[in-house]
C-alpha cells in the first residue's frame, strides 16, 4: 500500500486538470467514461493500483491545461530491447528524450525545470508541460506543430484535436501517471535527468516533492511562443492540410451560380470579401477558399483576380499558377475541416450538422449542400467491385481509417490491445480478408461482446451501467473495406 497524504493529492489534482465532469477507467485494455470529476478517493485507489484511471485532455469549453509528448519503443523492437530492464529501456530512448528536451527548451523557450518526465511502466516515457492557466485547444496543436518542425522521430502528441464537437464530445484520453499499467502490470514513477544524461528514477515519496517542483508554464508566454513562430506554424498547418487531402476518385464538381455559394456559406463570404478589399488572407485562409472554388467550373480567372487583389504587391503569378495546380488534386476542403481551422464559426443549419455526425463518412462542403453536382460516370464499373474490394490496399486502409477514428474520435470504443494484435498480422489478416472476398464466399463474422458502460453514480453512491455493445477490429475492417469502395459510387451518383 502507498500512503499518500491530502496535501500530495491535491498536489498531483492541481496539475493534471482534464475535462472537469468525466474521467475514465482502465477495464480488459479499453477505457470507461465515469460520469463524475475525478476525486481525491479515486486517486488513492488509483496510486494504490486497485484501478487505472485516465482523464480526458480537454475541458467541457475545448480548453488544455497541459501537453503531452508520448514515445515507445516501436512494437517490432520489444523483442530486442529489454525494456522492463530500466537501463536497457533508457538506453534505447536516451536519445529522442534529449532531443525533445532541447526542442522545448529552444524552440519553446521553456525551462527545463518545467519538463516533468515520466516512466510509463509500458514500453516508453511521457513528458509533460503544464500551464498556469489552460489555453484554447487549438494553440496546444499548434505547439505541436513548433515542437515536430525539423524532428523525423515517431510520438505521440496530446492533446490530439484542437476542440470537441457533438460527434466527438470527449476526445482523447491519456493515463494517469503513478498507477499500474494494466498491460504490463508495472507502476508509473516520475525520474529526473541530469546535465551527465543519467537517468534517476524517482521512489515513491519523492515523486510528489518533484511534482510539486515543475514549474507551469504562463499563458502569456504561450501566447508569445506562437506569435514568434507564426511563419513556422502557417508553412506546418497547410502542410498538414494538403497531406489529408489526398483523393480517391478525384475531383468533384459543382454547377450552379458561384454567388450564391457565397451567399449562404459566411465563412466563405467573409474570406471572399476580406481577399477583395486588400486584407492578405493566411495561407491556410487562402488554401481553403482556393481548394473550394476551384470545384466550380469557369472560375479560375475570377479566382486568380480575388488572389492577386488579396497579395497586392506581393502577387506572384507563376507561383499562383503552380500552387493552383496542386490544389486541383484534392477534394474540396469539408465544412468540417473549415470549423477546425477556426474559419468557420460552425455549421450553417442543424441540417448540415447532422449530415457531418459520421466521422467514417464523406463530411459535407459548402459546394455539396449549396450547390448541385456535375453528373458524372462511376469510376468504379460494376464488374471491378469484388477487384477494388477485395484489394489489400484497400483492407488495409480500411483498417488504418478504423484505428484513427476509435482512437481519435471514439475512445469509448478503441480498444488498444485488439488493434495492437491485428495490427501485428495485418499482411496476414489484409490476404486472408482479400480471399474471403474473391472467392465470393460468406465470411465469418466473430459477433459482438456485450459491455457494461458506467453510466452515473446515484444517491447511494453505487455505480449505474448502461450496456453496450462492441464488435472485433476483424468483423469492423470488413464492412469498412465494402464501405470504402460503395460509398465512391453512391457519392458520385447522389
Amino acid at each position: 500500500m502507498n500512503n499518500t497524504s491530502e496535501r500530495e493529492k491535491l498536489i498531483f489534482l492541481s496539475f493534471f486538470k482534464g475535462r472537469e465532469d468525466y474521467f475514465a477507467q482502465q477495464i480488459d485494455g479499453r477505457y470507461l467514461p465515469i460520469n463524475q470529476s475525478l476525486s481525491e478517493q479515486s486517486l488513492e485507489k488509483h496510486f494504490n493500483g486497485f484501478i487505472t484511471f485516465g482523464i480526458y485532455v480537454l475541458t467541457k469549453s475545448s480548453q488544455c491545461n497541459f501537453i503531452c509528448i508520448d514515445i515507445d519503443i516501436p512494437k517490432n523492437k520489444l523483442d530486442d530491447v529489454k525494456f522492463k530492464d530500466q537501463n536497457k529501456k533508457y538506453e534505447y530512448l536516451k536519445d529522442n528524450l534529449i532531443i525533445f528536451q532541447k526542442n522545448i527548451t529552444e524552440k519553446l523557450n521553456i525551462g527545463k525545470d518545467a519538463i516533468l518526465f515520466e516512466n510509463t511502466g509500458g514500453r516508453g516515457y511521457h513528458i509533460w508541460i503544464f500551464f498556469d492557466e489552460a489555453i484554447p485547444g487549438k494553440d496546444a496543436r499548434k505547439l505541436f506543430h513548433i515542437i515536430k518542425a525539423g524532428i523525423n522521430l515517431d510520438f505521440e502528441f496530446f492533446p490530439k484535436q484542437s476542440n470537441l464537437t457533438e460527434k466527438r464530445n470527449y476526445g482523447n484520453l491519456i493515463k494517469l501517471p503513478l498507477g499500474i499499467h494494466q498491460k504490463y502490470n508495472r507502476r508509473s514513477t516520475f525520474f529526473t535527468i541530469s546535465d551527465s544524461s543519467k537517468l534517476t528514477i524517482l521512489p515513491w515519496e519523492k515523486n510528489f516533492v518533484h511534482l510539486q517542483s515543475i514549474k507551469k508554464v504562463k499563458k502569456s508566454n504561450v501566447e508569445q511562443i506562437l506569435k514568434n513562430n507564426e511563419v513556422l506554424l502557417e508553412k506546418e498547418i497547410i502542410i498538414e492540410i494538403k497531406n489529408e487531402k489526398i483523393p480517391q476518385g478525384g475531383r468533384i464538381y459543382f454547377k450552379d451560380d458561384p454567388n450564391f455559394l457565397f451567399e449562404n456559406c459566411r465563412a466563405l463570404n467573409q474570406l471572399k470579401n476580406r481577399a477583395e478589399n486588400n486584407i492578405k488572407l493566411k495561407h491556410a485562409e487562402m488554401f481553403h477558399l482556393t481548394n473550394i472554388i476551384l470545384s466550380i467550373p469557369n472560375t479560375e480567372e475570377s479566382l486568380i483576380d480575388i488572389i492577386r487583389k488579396s497579395y497586392g504587391e506581393n502577387f506572384n503569378q507563376p507561383y499562383t499558377m503552380r500552387e493552383i495546380n496542386l490544389i486541383k488534386e484534392f477534394y474540396p476542403t469539408s465544412c468540417n475541416k473549415l470549423i477546425q481551422e477556426g474559419i468557420c464559426s460552425g455549421y450553417c443549419n442543424k441540417t448540415i450538422e447532422e449530415k457531418n455526425y459520421d466521422p467514417l463518412r464523406s463530411n459535407t462542403t459548402p459546394l455539396s449542400f449549396w450547390l448541385t453536382p456535375v453528373k458524372r460516370k462511376s469510376s468504379i464499373k460494376n464488374e471491378e467491385l469484388i477487384d477494388s474490394i477485395s484489394d489489400v490496399k484497400n483492407i488495409k486502409n480500411a483498417y488504418w481509417k478504423l484505428k484513427k477514428y476509435h482512437e481519435y474520435e471514439d475512445a469509448l470504443f478503441f480498444d488498444e490491445f485488439d488493434f495492437e494484435q491485428f495490427e501485428n498480422d495485418l499482411d496476414i489478416y489484409a490476404q486472408y480478408i482479400s480471399l474471403y472476398f474473391q472467392q465470393k464466399e460468406e465470411i465469418p463474422f466473430l459477433g459482438y461482446l456485450k459491455v457494461n458502460f458506467p453510466k452515473k453514480v446515484d444517491e447511494n453512491e453505487e455505480v449505474q451501467y448502461r450496456q453496450m455493445a462492441y464488435s472485433t477490429v476483424f468483423d469492423q475492417v470488413i464492412i469498412q473495406s465494402i464501405f470504402n469502395v460503395i460509398s465512391i459510387i453512391f457519392e458520385e451518383n447522389f
